[in-house]
């Protein structure tokens, strides 16, 4: 439906009707889109026009906060990955606005991460042209969310992007103002019949039986009405009450305290009084997350560590401390005062980055402040005169000034100091006595000899280096870090620990990774010219010599450079998790042997396993009961990685995840009865698997992920008999080159929920989709054949569970799925 107002042309589509929501719900479509699918439609329809239209450039999304305008463009700008060829760029707005970090933004974005670096050397009248020019040669989607305040440097934007352009705002004269030839989209608030149901499956979850009560719905319909329609509303006070006494009484007190306010007013009592109803544990996480920037995609893992380094978190009967501080992450979810930055596309799937609604994050920032528990340091920000701080960040976009820095506070008392941005010797200082969180993930201008300095920080019990490129080696003073529990040197260029890293004895996480040698892949499925073009400007400008990613093991290339650890290691009994790194080859290096004394392992990623030490390794971990994940990867292609079990030596029976790069002969013998009867993950690389040794892994009981990648299975026909993985919910074959049929039988895979192939083309056909009774989508990557695509839609089009079809774009097909990323 169109409507003029004032001569601006606003898009406000028709609502859901509740029939529609109450088939969404059944097919678990997230609670964000209730009686959103109409909007989605034609928000897709509108950007698919202006791709079209090379004259429309700028859409403006337009709505209040807490109306759901950021989470609809970005299942939007997922959607249409395929259109753009994965050519993307989502830019959340920072305030100010600043053209030259935007500009830098779309670059590493349009060039990739591994451009970052680089990137910020390149000067702005070079780095506009280029940018300029790129989009001339293929049309490009870039969003702009949250944009609150105009900027003459705006107009100076947008003269050189020739993109599809979509502008998220609360603002209508911004809206009005950055819209091209009247595109604005207005995202309405929640129709009645929708806001009930969310606020009921919120509220109530699976148990529908107090839907029944009618004067529990009564109030039920008074508290939705108070939120006005607005997701973010329902959805925080539906949380809220789910764990509370389920009583009219108790609803009409609550009721009586929302007030008749207008939206806005509710929005902020309702998740005022859901901080307030916090249990203390709760509390402090959630006030740590100020420390963040605004709008930062927040990893789960990082900062569940890091509520662990903090004391949030300890031990608790069977669970570790990091467990009891990942059961907080997910209370906070729960709760709504944290949102998933990504969707989940299956029901195994793992939240692994979050983010803080702005109206939510309002809360956070004024609280921890009154609380005196973080302090930001940022442009503009005011501090009474040598205040106390104990966790301080440092924003990247505060000037490197160190006489306000030293004048301004008192730093004493800091216990956490987080950097984002340049990294400027004068962070420490000798007055900084008791740090023990010192987090400098992805910053800037850290070199080698700024180590020595961070070294003696005697207390620290969590170092993150993580990102730091310019770090190469450790320094010996890290021996006096004798009190650190977690050390991160994942993205930096260190290939070998000092000796003196044994006396870390009470250190319980090593987080290592990998560097290659190398140029970035580029998906074949983009045009060449532009694939190539952005290759060379990268090799020119940029000069790159390196390619880096974490999962080294799995993307069919063979692992360069992989941290060394010394000899002694099996001294620090108190590791829990190990990795990625390199044991053996070379005198003072670390044996597999050594392994044996790390009995407190859940977590081990290992590089170097060949024929010589393959019983040593099996052998040393044998009877590792608390190792819940493992990752081994071959040092020789022509080495089996599993000559030596037999059933009697047999990987460790506690495993739940499991990851293997190399050959595997004996799988038959070895994945039998219970020995793995706790697998619940299996990633295979390289393993040249035949027919009898699928049907053997199709008796692991738990067995909820497989994927097959890289010439994992030899063979052209592949069959997954019946009352074969009775429990999988997620099947991913990638670059299986000589197949050419996969078969499913009548009984076998009856949960498989997603099914993922990509990277090979001899694929003929999938038969037999029709038995799988849960499936809800499957995933084809760009090298497939128009046919097999046909075919597959063909059968989907008859499925029970409606299953649908999504195409990979080329980039996609090389990204690795989140849960192998930490």
């Amino acid at each position: 439906m169109t409507t003029k107002s004032n001569g601006l042309r606003k898009v406000k589509p028709q609502a859901d009707s509740a029939s529609t929501i109450s088939e969404l719900s059944t097919s678990e479509v997230a609670d964000e889109f209730f009686g959103r699918s109409q909007e989605k439609s034609s928000l897709v329809e509108l950007i698919r026009q202006a791709y079209e239209n090379q004259d429309c450039k700028v859409i403006s999304v337009l709505g209040m906060g807490g109306v759901g305008k950021t989470t609809l463009v970005r299942s939007v700008y997922e959607e249409l990955a395929c259109l753009f060829q994965n050519n993307r760029v989502w830019i959340t707005v920072q305030r100010p606005f600043s053209v030259d970090s935007c500009l830098k933004s779309i670059a590493r974005q349009l060039y990739g991460p591994n451009a970052s670096r680089e990137i910020e050397t390149v000067e702005f009248p070079e780095m506009i042209h280029e940018i300029a020019r790129l989009l001339r040669m293929k049309r490009c989607l870039i969003v702009l969310d949250d944009l609150t305040s105009s900027t003459p440097g705006w107009e100076l934007l947008i003269t050189f992007l020739d993109a599809v352009i979509v502008v998220t705002t609360r603002e209508y004269k911004l809206a009005r103002q950055y819209s091209t030839d009247g595109y604005v989209f207005e995202v309405s608030l929640m129709q009645y019949e929708d806001a009930l149901d969310l606020f009921k499956r919120k509220v109530f979850k699976k148990d529908e039986h107090y839907s029944s009560n009618h004067d529990l719905m009564e109030e039920a319909s008074n508290i939705v009405k108070k939120c006005g329609g607005l997701p973010l509303a329902i959805s925080v006070i539906g949380s809220f009450l789910s764990d509370k006494t389920k009583t009219k009484t108790e609803w009409k007190k609550l009721n009586s305290k929302l007030g008749i306010s207008g939206p806005q007013q509710t929005i902020s009592t309702i998740l005022r009084r859901s901080y307030n109803d916090l249990p203390y544990h709760l509390k402090s996480c959630f006030l740590y997350m100020a420390i963040f920037p605004e709008n930062k995609n927040i990893k789960r893992k990082r900062l569940i560590r890091l509520w662990v380094a903090e004391g949030y978190s300890r031990e608790m009967r069977h669970l570790t401390a990091e467990e009891v501080a990942d059961k907080y992450f997910g209370e906070l979810l729960d709760r709504s005062m944290i949102m998933p930055a990504s969707k989940v596309t299956h029901s195994t799937g793992k939240i692994y980055s979050c983010v803080l609604h702005d109206l939510i994050r309002e809360i956070c920032v004024l609280e921890s402040m009154k609380e005196e528990l973080v302090f930001t340091l940022e442009e503009g920000s005011i501090s009474n005169t040598r205040s106390k701080v104990r966790q301080l960040a440092i924003s990247d976009k505060w000037r490197r000034n160190k006489d306000e820095f030293e004048r301004t506070l008192d730093l004493s008392h800091v216990r956490s100091l987080t950097v984002f941005g340049e990294w400027r010797s004068f962070f420490i200082t000798d007055t900084m006595k008791f740090v023990r969180v010192l987090d400098l993930e992805d910053a800037s201008g850290l070199k080698n000899h700024h180590l020595n300095q961070i070294c003696q920080q005697v207390h620290l019990k969590y170092l993150s280096l993580r990102g730091c490129k310019d770090i190469s080696e450790m320094p010996e003073s890290l021996g006096n870090l004798t009190q650190l529990h977690t050390m991160d040197i994942r993205g930096t260029n260190i290939l070998q620990l000092p000796s003196t890293f044994n006396k870390l004895r009470k250190l319980q996480q090593l987080h290592a990774s990998a560097w290659f040698k190398g140029e970035h892949k580029v998906g074949p499925s983009r045009s060449n010219e532009i694939a190539m073009d952005k290759l060379k400007w990268r090799q020119n400008k940029l000069k790159l010599s390196f390619s880096y990613n974490n999962n080294f093991n799995f993307l069919g290339r063979q692992a360069s450079r992989v941290v060394q650890v010394p000899r002694g290691i099996g001294k620090l009994n108190a590791l829990r998790t190990l990795g990625y790194v390199r044991l053996g080859q070379g005198k003072g290096n670390a044996s597999m042997k050594e392994l044996k004394g790390l009995t407190q392992l859940r977590k081990l990623e290992l590089h170097g396993v060949d024929r010589t030490n393959c019983r040593d390794f099996w052998s040393a971990i044998a009877g590792h009961n608390h190792l819940k994940s493992l990752s081994v990867n071959r040092d020789c292609v022509a080495d089996d990685l599993d000559w030596c079990l037999d059933g009697i030596l047999s990987p460790p029976k506690s495993l739940e995840n499991l990851k293997l790069w190399g050959r595997l002969v004996r799988v038959t013998k070895w994945v039998q009865g219970q020995q793995l009867q706790y697998l619940s993950k299996l990633q295979l690389h390289r393993s040249r698997l035949d027919q009898d040794a699928i049907d053997a892994i199709g008796k692991l009981p738990n067995l909820r992920i497989l994927r097959f990648w890289k010439s994992s299975f030899q063979g052209s026909q592949l069959k997954f008999v019946p009352e074969s993985f009775p429990c999988l919910i997620l099947l991913d074959l990638r670059e299986l080159g000589t197949l050419t049929v996969v078969e499913f039988k009548d009984g076998g895979m009856p949960k498989l929920e997603r099914l993922q192939a990509a990277g090979w083309s001899k694929l003929k056909n999938f038969l037999g989709l029709g038995y799988l009774m849960k499936l809800n989508e499957i995933q084809l990557g760009p090298s497939f054949s128009d046919e097999l695509k046909k075919n597959v839609q063909s059968q989907l089009d008859e499925h029970p569970n409606s299953a649908s079809l999504k195409l990979e774009s080329a980039d996609e097909q090389y990204t690795l799925v989140r849960d192998l990323e930490e």
